[in-house]
């Protein structure tokens, strides 16, 4: 089990502005475990979107659970990590409990919870009818501030994006929703930023963005929506069956993109 209780603050910067932040920064800063690697994740939410379509006000209280591999997970032995996250006043809570795909199974089956993490999850999954909507690719340079623990700087240069065949792993439908030359920084800690790091923010004009790439992520689903929705209205070509087809439009309308009958255990077999 893993919890984390920190600030997490993001920014949009463009490949020059990561070049020189990196190049000031270059004495303060290392690389950490997971430095160069591409972190694949499956967020759930209601057939509605309901946990999504919550974060459009900006509210108070949010609140996310994803599923998350730090490489492909194809088979039995490579750990997974089913992730609860919150935000309440400008503070993130991340609980996670690790597993092997056999392991989440059966808790998935099960519901039996066997620490802190595993009952926060467990009561999530029983509160919703939660199903796999998209997943997100992002290759990830990660730095942590020498002698600052609590501190770490991650950049995300590549994210892509898809609504099917719904793994952790890539897959040639994935799309990039990331604009070119852009980057997403992130920096993450407990307790305030030092000098150095702020006024280095500050000379560069690297200012806080307000999105979030799950909020990039549920953009596109809402596009795939408007155009569906689009082409239900405007079909008046003459049809055999144009009932059928009007019904299986807002079929398809409906369930966005995520296959009939998935679950949050449909993408175990993935």
């Amino acid at each position: 089990m893993e919890t984390f209780v920190r600030k997490e603050m993001k920014y949009m910067i463009t490949d020059q502005q990561k070049q020189q932040l990196l190049e000031r920064l270059q004495s303060k800063i290392e690389p950490d475990f997971y430095f160069d690697c591409t972190i694949y994740s499956i967020y759930f939410d209601t057939r509605q979107l309901d946990l999504l379509r919550h974060c459009e006000g900006k509210p108070g209280f949010k609140q996310k659970i994803r599923l998350r591999s730090y490489k492909p997970a194809y088979d039995a032995t490579t750990p997974v990590f089913l992730e609860l996250k919150k935000k309440a006043a400008g503070t993130s809570f991340k609980t996670r409990h690790e597993f092997t795909l056999p392991a989440l199974k059966e808790f998935l089956t099960s519901g039996q919870a066997v620490d802190q993490a595993t009952r926060e999850l467990s009561s999530m999954l029983s509160r919703y009818e939660l199903l796999p909507q998209f997943v997100l690719c992002a290759h990830r340079n990660c730095y942590q501030w020498k002698g600052r623990e609590d501190l770490r700087m991650t950049i995300d240069d590549r994210l892509t994006y898809r609504s099917k065949n719904l793994g952790l792993c890539s897959d040639e439908e994935d799309e990039s929703i990331l604009e070119k030359g852009m980057n997403i920084l992130e920096i993450k800690c407990t307790q305030n930023v030092p000098l150095a790091l702020a006024r280095t923010l500050n000379a560069l004009q690297i200012k806080p963005a307000s999105t979030s790439k799950a909020a990039l992520a549920y953009a596109r689903l809402l596009e795939a929506e408007k155009h569906t929705q689009k082409q239900l209205d405007s079909d008046a070509q003459p049809v055999s069956h144009p009932q059928s087809e009007r019904l299986a439009l807002k079929r398809g309308l409906k369930r966005r993109t995520v296959q009939s009958g998935s679950s949050v255990s449909s993408v175990l077999s993935a």
